[in-house]
C-alpha cells in the first residue's frame, strides 16, 4: 500500500490509530500486523487491539497468508527455472567451456570409447572395400591398412580398462592424424578451397581431433588413466620428432600457391 511506504515518516508518533483503523477490514489489519517494517509500533499494536474486539475468520487468515506467500513463491519459481536451465547449459557444456578448471575424467573416457567405436566401425568398413577391390594385389601400404581395426580394438581395449598404454597410442595415433591432415590441407589446399564442402570436412575433422587432444592431456583425465609427467615429456619428444619430420616433408614436397 501506498500509505504504508509514508506512515513512518508522515505520521506524528502520538496520532490516533485506532480511530484510523476502525473502519479498515480484517484482512488490511492482519496485513498492518504482519508488516513490523513498515508500520509504527503504536500503529501494530492499534491494529492488534481492534482485531481482538473483532471475530477473524480463517478465510480472512489464509487470505492474508495468500497475499505474503505469493511474492514468495514467484520468487522462488523464477530462482528455480533460472537454476535449473543454468544447471541444464552447465551439463551440456562443461567438458567444452570449463577449460581452466577441473574436468569429469568419467565422462570423458566415455567420449574416447565412442570416439574408437566410430574409429572401429569406419576402418573395418574402409578394409572390407579394400579386400574386395585389391584382393590379390595388395602391397605393403594396403595390408597395414587392413590392420587399422585390430590396432583400433587394441586401443580401446586398453582405454576400456584404463591403461596408461591405451592413452598413449590414441594420444599419438590421433596427433599423427591431425598432424597427417594439416599436412594435406597445405599440399592440396588449391583442391580444398575450391571444394568447400571438402574443406568443411577437413576442419570438421580436425576441429574433433584437436579437441580430443586438448582434453586428453588435461592433468585430472592423464591421472585417471595413470599418465605421469615423465610420459607426457616423452610423448611431447616423440611429437617435436615428428613434427620437424613432417616440417621437412612439406619443406621439400609442397609447392607454393600461384
Amino acid at each position: 500500500m501506498l500509505f504504508s511506504l509514508l506512515h513512518n515518516a508522515a505520521v506524528p508518533m502520538d496520532f490516533d490509530f485506532e480511530a484510523l483503523y476502525a473502519q479498515y477490514s480484517n484482512v488490511d489489519l492482519l496485513k498492518i500486523t504482519r508488516q513490523t517494517d513498515k508500520y509504527q509500533p503504536a500503529a501494530i499494536a492499534a491494529a492488534n487491539t481492534i482485531l481482538q474486539q473483532r471475530e477473524v475468520t480463517q478465510q480472512e487468515i489464509d487470505e492474508v497468508d495468500a497475499f505474503f506467500r505469493e511474492p514468495i513463491v514467484k520468487e522462488h519459481y523464477k530462482k528455480h527455472i533460472r537454476f535449473g536451465l543454468e544447471d541444464r547449459i552447465a551439463e551440456f557444456v562443461n567438458p567444452y567451456s570449463n577449460t581452466m578448471t577441473r574436468v569429469n575424467p568419467k565422462l570423458w573416457w566415455r567420449i574416447m570409447l565412442l570416439y574408437l567405436a566410430w574409429i572401429i566401425i569406419e576402418t573395418s568398413y574402409d578394409s572390407y572395400l579394400l579386400a574386395i577391390e585389391m584382393w590379390g594385389m595388395m602391397g605393403p601400404l594396403e595390408l597395414l591398412k587392413l590392420i587399422d581395426p585390430l590396432y583400433s580394438v587394441l586401443v580401446f581395449y586398453l582405454i576400456l580398462k584404463r591403461a596408461s598404454w591405451g592413452w598413449i597410442l590414441l594420444f599419438v595415433s590421433t596427433g599423427i592424424l591431425v598432424m597427417s591432415a594439416m599436412y594435406w590441407l597445405l599440399k592440396y589446399r588449391l583442391i580444398f578451397y575450391e571444394n568447400s564442402s571438402l574443406l568443411l570436412g577437413a576442419v570438421m575433422f580436425l576441429i574433433v581431433r584437436i579437441t580430443l587432444l586438448f582434453f586428453m592431456w588435461k592433468e585430472d583425465i592423464a591421472n585417471y588413466f595413470k599418465v605421469t609427467q615423465t610420459i607426457k615429456r616423452n610423448v611431447i619428444k616423440f611429437f617435436g620428432f615428428l613434427i620437424l619430420l613432417f616440417f621437412l616433408i612439406w619443406l621439400f614436397t609442397v609447392k607454393p600457391m600461384i
